[in-house]
């Protein structure tokens, strides 16, 4: 210090006095620790992907017990109702011509994903909880589409994943050396799939003229029937082009036939 006041220099310290040398000390407020799931948030929002473990890492047994696990799906399974359960990964809404909104999720387990399609009624009841890293049960039903597996959601109820890791290790059904697989529900190999509008005969003519004017603003390549049931007999109308399916078309048709 001597020093560099002969040369001239000035020491910021020493301009100050003992009582401004005292440092005031730092307190941290108390706060409750992270949760699992918000930690694993956290990585996924700044890396883009879980890092230290998965949110549902261990539960596999306990999702295979409570609800119809989404890599045992199967054809056999289509049509009927059931229960998935996971967590939401990516939500898309979307709105319909008639300027409804929906909603496409993909949804997974710790045994695999699967894509979920909620239409709009649905959508309007639940859609406050139907975002990503959310975990959920979901009442539905499966169906097959273009040789994948597809589930129609109908009722969806939100799950504490603490509390529901609390459960599971309670009845015996965690395991934390789990390993997460993320598979898909297996594709069925198919030449073509053709897609049939199932017609009553006592249809009216005005939703004949509404089939039709669908089909003519929705040309494509996938190829599509028209069925006209009366009692035992079937007649089947090939359409003459094709057209692009997609869900809002099969939508806008299955509202047709109610």
């Amino acid at each position: 210090m001597e020093t560099s006041r002969r040369e001239g220099q000035t020491d910021i310290f020493s301009m100050l006095s003992d009582e401004e040398r005292q440092m005031p000390s730092l307190a941290l407020p108390h706060i409750e620790p992270a949760t699992l799931l918000a930690r694993l948030q956290w990585e996924k929002e700044y890396l883009g992907l879980y890092v230290s473990g998965h949110p549902l890492q261990g539960l596999g047994a306990y999702f295979a017990k409570k609800t119809n696990a989404i890599r045992t799906l199967n054809t056999k399974m289509v049509g009927h109702r059931m229960k998935i359960g996971g967590l939401i990964t990516h939500a898309k809404k979307i709105s319909t011509k008639s300027g409804s909104n929906m909603m496409y999720l993909t949804v997974e387990d710790p045994s695999g994903r699967i894509e979920v399609t909620v239409f709009p009624k649905t959508y309007v009841t639940f859609k406050e909880i139907l975002i990503p890293d959310t975990v959920v049960v979901m009442t539905g039903r499966l169906e097959e589409r273009s040789g994948e597996m597809k589930f129609l959601c109908e009722e969806v109820k939100k799950i504490a994943l603490e509390q529901m890791i609390d459960r599971a290790k309670a009845e015996g059904f965690f395991d934390e050396k789990e390993r997460i697989r993320r598979s898909v529900p297996q594709k069925i190999e198919q030449e073509e799939e053709v897609y049939t509008i199932k017609v009553p005969a006592d249809a009216q003519i005005e939703t004949l003229e509404k089939i039709k004017s669908l089909l003519q603003e929705n040309k494509g390549e996938d190829p599509v029937e028209i069925h006209i049931t009366n009692g035992r007999t079937l007649k089947r109308i090939k359409v003459p082009f094709g057209i692009r399916l997609d869900r809002e078309l099969k939508y806008a048709i299955r509202e047709l036939m109610k």
